[in-house]
């Protein structure tokens, strides 16, 4: 049997690279977390085409593992994949290694290397099989997702754009559905999207946390005060504040980035905190039960509340309603004004030299201030050019506005509801406003 041994303690890296070599490897893929159970399945089924496995498995147990493949006198290639490769120290302590992959991952670079050093001939599946619970990373998908029925038969069961939520999944587990298909023809596609997911979680987990930055953000009343009033428990606000941990952790990457943060945050009692902080708990709570996407979608919206107005000079704070409505009128044209109204690109440029930043956050940051009819700035989108997740973020923020306008917050919330039963009438502005209605 000509197969491919996949070896990585992480399921996520173990995913995306059996996803790549099912797109075009015509033999088997074996995937396994461990030394051992890799030395099992040599054993099981006799030397693979290509071992490819994560470095820190080499060294279990003081290098055992990579002894003992030494010693098996395996002729086939064996290639390490690590987040900090020094070529030149690793070749010397691992000789017989014939090449050595950085993290994070690049589809196309994964492709060119097993395609040149294996010689099972390449196939082209009509299908890719994708795990249930990898859809939900996926938001606005602009591919169609299909049921297998037979090797020969596959239906459409969710058109491209469509929610697919927690109760859809559970639903097809409980009928014995582990997987849904993607079509050849959108394969490259869901790959990139899924490298990019993929490498913006493995940068959050990297980074170091910037405790001055959430101590502002965790002690500001107005949070406290919302919380109470929604209901929300201890495991609920502890979520949210992991988003917002791991949003920082990602940033604080870029040291002068994280002084600006640290400087714009250093006053807990300013509008520019207080809103911040209000974005991003609401966000990262209301958006926890979403029908589309899981906790990426929670980090995602996290990040661009940390990012959104991060270009805005905080003077902006002290009238920022007033500003949102000269800048949506197009007739007004002083320096300032059209300063503030190209905020939204600004941020967008801001972010271009970040790595691993999924183009859903730029979304974000260039349409936050667009409103439903195509009233809002800088380029007076309407409805069906705006991204849900951008919807979304725009709809919170105009939660925001209400509760600081509002006597209190009961009849804050009430006003909102009132306003946003006339204003989100169709599509996907009225779906997604009816979801935040029903948490608060």
């Amino acid at each position: 049997m000509k197969y491919i041994l996949l070896i990585d303690e992480d399921p996520d890296i173990l995913n995306i690279q059996q996803l790549v070599l099912t797109s075009f490897y015509g033999g088997e893929i074996i995937a396994v977390s461990n030394g051992s159970e890799a030395l099992e399945r040599l054993e099981a089924f006799g030397e693979p085409e290509v071992i490819i496995s994560d470095q820190s498995i080499l060294e279990e147990a003081g290098a055992t593992f990579y002894s003992q493949l030494c010693e098996k006198d395996l002729l086939c290639p064996l290639v390490i994949c690590s987040g900090d490769v020094v070529f030149e120290q690793h070749e010397k302590k691992y000789p017989n290694v014939s090449a050595f992959v950085r993290k994070p991952f690049s589809v196309e670079s994964l492709t060119y290397l097993i395609k040149s050093i294996t010689t099972e001939p390449t196939v082209k599946p009509d299908f890719l099989p994708v795990k249930l619970s990898i859809l939900f990373n996926f938001i606005g998908r602009s591919f169609d997702l299909h049921l297998k029925l037979s090797d020969v038969n596959y239906v459409k069961l969710v058109k491209q754009g469509e929610g697919f939520s927690r109760e859809d999944c559970e639903k097809l587990l409980n009928k014995g559905v582990t997987h849904l298909h993607i079509s050849s023809k959108d394969s490259l596609e869901f790959l990139k999207a899924y490298e990019e997911n993929l490498n913006f979680m493995l940068s959050a987990r990297n980074g170091v946390t910037q405790e001055a930055i959430v101590d502002t953000i965790d002690n500001l009343v107005s949070i406290e005060n919302v919380s109470k009033h929604l209901g929300w428990t201890p495991e609920v606000i502890e979520s949210a504040k992991k988003s917002i941990d791991t949003a920082i952790r990602i940033l604080s990457k870029d040291p002068s980035l994280a002084n600006i943060l640290k400087q714009k945050l250093a006053n807990p009692t300013s509008g520019y905190a207080r809103h911040l902080g209000l974005q991003a708990y609401l966000c990262c709570v209301l958006s926890a039960d979403l029908a589309w996407g899981g906790e990426s979608v929670q980090n995602k919206l996290a990040l661009a509340t940390l990012l959104h107005d991060l270009v805005v000079d905080e003077k902006y704070y002290d009238d920022i309603k007033s500003w949102n409505t000269k800048a949506a009128n197009p007739k007004e044209r002083s320096p300032e004004v059209i300063k503030y109204r190209l905020h939204p690109m600004e941020a967008s440029k801001f972010i271009q030299k970040l790595e691993n930043m999924p183009p859903d956050i730029d979304q974000i940051l260039l349409q936050h201030h667009e409103k439903i009819d195509g009233s809002g700035f800088p380029r007076g989108l309407t409805t069906t050019r705006i991204s849900q997740l951008a919807t979304f973020f725009i709809i919170i923020e105009e939660l925001i506005d209400f509760i600081g306008d509002g006597m209190s917050l009961e009849s804050s919330f009430a006003d909102f509801k009132t306003w946003g039963d006339a204003t989100y009438s169709s599509g996907v502005f009225k779906k997604t406003y009816l979801f935040i209605r029903d948490k608060i």
